[in-house]
């Protein structure tokens, strides 16, 4: 399947054993669980008097783990002194992915002491999240102490264990050594999941019997006048500054103070060193360099899933630098999590002029974070040599949660990549709304701020030479148009593996050869992409799917595709410093073939056989104005001939070489350039610089002037049909794609503002405000005053015009008009918000925007009614209705629409799923969320049906996400709700479809179902869900 690869999408997470129920395979925010942890670094009930737990800051290993930091499972969790009694539980798993192990499978969890301990006692914690506590606890484990790794002495047993809800701690005669572990030999019963091991916490007690000297900086790169806090560290544990004693080689390039602060004086490097009795010295390199150079500065050829921890080593990062790999992206799903290891990644890619994007499995949990967590985990590594950016989230339905935590990362160090990667466009309902989904995230973002707009898609399919090219070339396209929009670079991810089943055979996308690398990195680059990346480059092991080899083997060794790729990265890296500049303004298709593409018009610059199956880019260098095209073969398994002719009497084209970026001239013959392209190659082509060349189609002026303006706002609900860019869309009655933009976040005293770009200078004088709602409570969120400045520059702003706002039903919308000015730019300031159920909402449909010389129309009169149909008896009077919801996701691609839960689908026969509420937006299973239909009539309402989740492809999962409490309401009006019926403690996890007969009829012209108690989904990280397949409601009219 092309969204198959769980390493990037459809992960299998845990079931039943990690007490959570199976969802969709998607994710969104992790959940705000860590306030309500415990911190045993802060207070530990159990550290005896006159020891210190020396597991604090020391490296974690593992037999095996479930690296997945925002489910709460980490190796490097089980010594982080954080225990979750929340919804995550903080602490070290066993992989459950393909697990085989038995109750007898022994498992460990190793910790280096740095220096020789003596250990006196340990503690050992279960999970404690929630429902979960005590889950997979170990019935018998040892505690065993090493000098060496090879022979273990055991200082403690614990056996039999069951129900344990607490820390065990174990005491025991002292014991010396620099390696601790805790050994479980027997599992408790395994579930879905198999028999697991998980721990919260292992804290270990004693005293260090040597000083081993570190410091959380192992490098330091600094501009002149800059400064920087080392902490020096013994035995792996922060120490007061005067313990130690600093001293720089050099303090004419940089100085270095008695607290172990480094100021950059001079450019040049040198070395400070860090010196403690009874400790062996530690030197700190220090570069003063003239200019930082951010990562998007140059062409990205990036890595996607680095060599694991085992060959985290020279020769493998010699391997990537050889191959021209810029950038090393870590994830949260490998086995290098925890600082140490980031920190040896940097190390080894700095020497070789790489870098590396950061898994922190603490950042990784995002936007449960304050912009102050999240600055002090960003502070802690920058400034070190490698480092390039942050991993924040891969594949997330919805980013706009992540948002907040890019702009976190680029306030502490503006030069660094918060890496974020969307999903391909397949996951959403269409290309309208996937363009503003990322729309929102690059504009809470602050689009001068991203880096690259990312994303993934794995067209080449099964069958040897097979390609879904309508579906990359549209995903290609819609990525293009936005970051154009908004001019941030694009990335994309290259299909360099393939997924197989049991015996070999491939298993929804297969591994491509050179010729279809080259194809679809020649494709992207005609797109005007900035940056591939290798998914995978490292072969991975341990996931619930089988791979081919990637790039790399999984012992380390380069496969068949290593040269090849090489070879490619090479070639890019030649046209890098000219494509850097060039954006892809037209992108055409020309052969039997379109694929649902713009064909080549009439009058385009560059034409060419009617047959010849190509791709042509005209490329424009935004700095000089200098044009190019671009042509690529659009066929990876034979090369081709073209004859291209260039119009406007061109008669001599610049050639960039493929090898080192230089040009040679090209002469037509007969008024034709003769290409000659190998399968999947393509030339890239200078115009002459002196070439007026505009795109081909015109370009008529709308009557509404704010028709697809650019549109910024501080917040957004980026789901569901709320997006910014859906405010000028042209859609003034809300639908389920294009239901307009929600604030997420009102201050009832503080006006909230909307600024519109209408692109070029435009003469206004009147804006239009649609309200959003339909037919459930129109008007709803609507404001009731505004006031509108404008400005020319987006910097000086004039205030035009205020007025009250009202929504009145069968009247014009409200019109706001003011004398006419000439502006670019709008801002629109909301104030007198209405009152939701959790305080002020703001919420409209759509913003018109028109230089009214008295000849237009006025605005439309709001009209949301639905016509009756005819009923008879035993009609399922909900069916085909309006739906309205407290919250959504909207991914028909796997079945889940609000549409869905009245289409008339259910059972095990149901080709959708139903509708589900928004992932990650709930950490309590006390919130409420609901799902309500417009019935028309008013009926008699006698009977209400509701149909869990079981659709025919989903049977597994049939029955989960449905309310444990939940209530039917009926309603005249769609305001005012009246209980009809209510039921408590449904905790089954059933299909069977729940029938709620009235004690007696209710008139109602509305239904809706609330669920008062909701169930944890399946990924801890998607929180707690209301799931529902069909709701079916009977009555008569009247």
């Amino acid at each position: 399947m092309q969204h198959g690869s769980v390493l990037k999408r459809f992960r299998t997470g845990m079931a039943a054993t990690l007490g959570v129920g199976l969802l969709l395979g998607l994710t969104a925010a992790p959940l705000p669980a860590h306030a309500a942890d415990i911190d045993i670094f802060d207070s530990d009930p159990h550290l005896p008097a006159g020891l210190v737990n020396l597991a604090e800051g020391k490296r974690a290993t593992s037999s095996s783990a479930y690296e997945k930091a925002d489910e709460g499972w980490a190796t490097a969790f089980v010594n982080d002194g954080r225990i979750g009694t929340g919804a995550l539980s903080y602490g070290w798993s066993t992989n459950p992915i393909g697990n085989t192990a038995t109750e007898t499978t022994p498992a460990w969890a190793e910790l280096d002491l740095l220096a020789p301990s003596t250990i006196e006692s340990v503690a050992v914690w279960p999970r404690l999240d929630g429902a979960n506590a005590g889950q997979n606890f170990p019935v018998d484990y040892a505690i065993e102490v090493s000098d060496d790794g090879r022979e273990w002495t055991t200082a403690a047993t614990s056996s039999g264990n069951t129900s344990v809800t607490e820390a065990q701690v174990l005491a025991f005669e002292p014991v010396t050594g620099h390696l601790v572990r805790v050994h479980a030999t027997r599992r408790a019963p395994g579930g879905a999941d198999g028999a697991l091991v998980q721990i919260a916490e292992l804290a270990v007690y004693g005293t260090p019997q040597g000083s081993r000297l570190g410091v959380d900086k192992p490098a330091l790169e600094l501009l002149p006048g800059e400064s920087d806090q080392l902490t020096a560290l013994v035995n792996g544990s922060p120490v007061d500054g005067a313990e130690v004693t600093w001293t720089s080689a050099d303090p004419d390039v940089a100085t270095v103070d008695a607290d172990g602060v480094v100021t950059a004086v001079a450019l040049g490097g040198t070395a400070v060193t860090i010196a403690a009795d009874g400790a062996e010295a530690l030197v700190v390199p220090v570069e003063v360099i003239a200019e930082r150079t951010d990562t998007d500065a140059e062409f990205m050829i990036s890595a996607f899933w680095p060599p694991t921890a085992e060959h985290t080593n020279a020769e493998q990062y010699d391997y990537l630098a050889e191959a021209h790999v810029d950038y090393v992206q870590n994830v949260d799903s490998t086995d290098l999590q925890g600082r140490s290891l980031n920190l040896e990644m940097a190390a080894l890619a700095a020497e070789r002029g790489m870098r590396v994007g950061i898994s922190d499995p603490q950042l990784n949990e995002g936007p449960s974070l304050s912009d102050e967590e999240i600055r002090e985990i960003v502070a802690s590594y920058e400034n070190v040599p490698g480092v390039g950016g942050f991993y924040l989230k891969d594949e997330p339905f919805n980013a706009n949660p992540y948002a907040r935590v890019h702009r976190a990362v680029k306030d502490e160090a503006p030069w660094l990549y918060p890496y974020l990667n969307f999903l391909p466009m397949f996951a959403y309902p269409d290309r309208a709304t996937y363009e503003s989904q990322m729309d929102d995230f690059l504009e809470l973002s602050g689009t001068d701020e991203v880096d690259y707009l990312m994303y993934d898609h794995y067209p080449f399919g099964n069958a040897p030479d097979s390609l879904n090219y309508h579906s990359m070339l549209e995903n290609m396209s819609a990525v293009r148009t936005v970051g154009i929009e908004n001019d941030v670079k694009t990335g994309l991810y290259l299909q360099s593996i393939g997924r197989v089943n049991a015996d070999g055979s491939p298993a929804g996308f297969r591994r491509t050869n050179e010729a279809e690398l080259r194809y679809e990195i020649n494709a992207a680059l005609a797109h005007g992409f900035k940056q591939i990346s290798y998914f995978t480059w490292f072969t991975p092991t341990g996931r619930p799917e089988a791979f081919t080899d990637a790039i790399i083997a999984p012992d380390g060794t380069p496969t068949d595709l290593y040269e090849p790729v090489k070879q490619l990265n090479a070639e890019v890296k030649a046209l890098g410093p000219t494509l850097m500049g060039l954006d892809a303004v037209e992108v055409y298709l020309n052969g039997p073939d379109l694929h649902g593409q713009p064909g080549i018009p009439d009058g385009f610059i560059g034409q060419v056989g009617a047959d010849d199956d190509v791709i042509v880019s005209r490329m424009v260098n935004g700095a000089t104005g200098r044009q190019y095209l671009m042509v690529v073969n659009n066929d990876f398994t034979a090369a081709q001939n073209i004859d291209l002719h260039v119009l406007r009497g061109v008669k001599q084209l610049e050639e960039v070489s493929r090898t080192d970026g230089s040009t040679r001239t090209l002469t037509s013959r007969n008024g034709k350039f003769q290409l000659e392209l190998g399968k999947g190659d393509a030339v890239l082509l200078a115009l002459p610089a002196d070439l007026n060349y505009r795109e081909t189609p015109g370009f008529e002026d709308p009557v509404n002037l704010a028709l697809n303006a650019d549109v910024t706002a501080a917040t957004s609900e980026g789901a569901g049909g709320w997006y910014m860019d859906k405010l000028t869309d042209g859609v003034r009655v809300p639908t389920t794609q294009s239901r307009g933009w929600r604030a997420t976040e009102v201050d009832g005293a503080v006006p909230t503002t909307v600024d519109l770009d209408l692109r070029e200078l435009r003469s206004i004088n009147r804006i239009d405000l649609y309200p959003a709602g339909g037919v459930f409570s129109l008007g709803r969120g609507f404001p009731g005053e505004v006031s509108v400045s404008v400005s020319t520059d987006g910097e000086t702003w004039t205030e035009v015009a205020s007025a009250e706002l009202s929504v009145v039903l069968g009247e014009p919308v409200p019109s706001v008009t003011f004398p006419e000015v000439t502006a670019q730019h709008l801002r629109l300031a909301f104030h007198d918000y209405q009152q939701g159920a959790s305080g002020p909402t703001l919420e409209l449909a759509e913003i018109e925007v028109y230089d009214d010389d008295g000849t237009l129309p006025p605005p439309d009169s709001v009209d949301p009614g639905v016509d009756d149909e005819p009923w008879y008896e035993g009609k399922n009077i909900a069916q085909g209705r309006p739906v309205d919801t407290s919250s959504t996701t909207e991914a028909a691609v796997w079945g889940w629409s609000a549409g869905f839960v009245v289409d008339g689908q259910f059972g095990p026969t149901a080709t959708t799923n139903g509708w589900t509420s928004q992932t990650g937006a709930n950490s309590s299973p006390d919130e409420q969320e609901w799902v309500a239909v417009y019935l028309g009539g008013p009926y008699a309402l006698e009977e209400v049906v509701v149909h869990p989740r079981n659709a025919a492809s989903d049977q597994a999962n049939a029955g989960l996400g449905f309310p444990t409490d939940y209530r039917v309401e009926a309603s005249a009006d769609g305001i005012t709700w009246t209980v009809a019926a209510e039921v408590t403690g449904d905790v089954a996890v059933s299909s069977e479809p729940r029938v709620l007969a009235l004690d007696e009829p209710v008139s109602a012209s509305y239904v809706r179902l609330v669920g008062t108690r909701l169930k944890l989904s399946q990924h801890a990280s998607d929180g707690y869900l209301m799931q529902i397949g069909e709701l079916q409601v009977y009555g008569t009219p009247g």
